[in-house]
């Protein structure tokens, strides 16, 4: 996950929000054939994710790039301190943590 993170930062890309697994989730071990066996976890973070930055994701006009995604991320959940309350237990909230601590 942090060489995906660290790739996504590096590249910038455009982003889509979507249901289910994604290109993110392709190498992760919950993924089984396109189907997450982690799903109720997982989709419970993304709903609370969403809901925190949704305000914002409405203001955005054209395409989302990651880096864009990561400030709303960082502006509505991390620098509020909302990570556990939006991420529960999420096994990869270490890179939040790891990553805020080093900000």
């Amino acid at each position: 996950m942090t060489k995906i993170h660290n790739e996504m930062l590096s590249k910038n890309p455009y982003v889509e929000l979507t249901e289910g697994t994604d290109d993110i989730c392709e190498n992760c071990p919950n993924n089984e054939n396109g189907i997450c066996t982690q799903e109720k976890s997982v989709s419970g973070n993304d709903r609370r994710t969403y809901e925190a930055i949704e305000d914002e994701l409405k203001k955005q006009k054209g395409d989302l790039t990651w880096n864009q995604l990561t400030e709303m991320v960082h502006k509505y959940i991390i620098d509020v301190n909302k990570l556990r309350a939006v991420c529960g237990v999420c096994r990869w909230s270490d890179i939040c943590d790891s990553y805020n601590k080093n900000k």
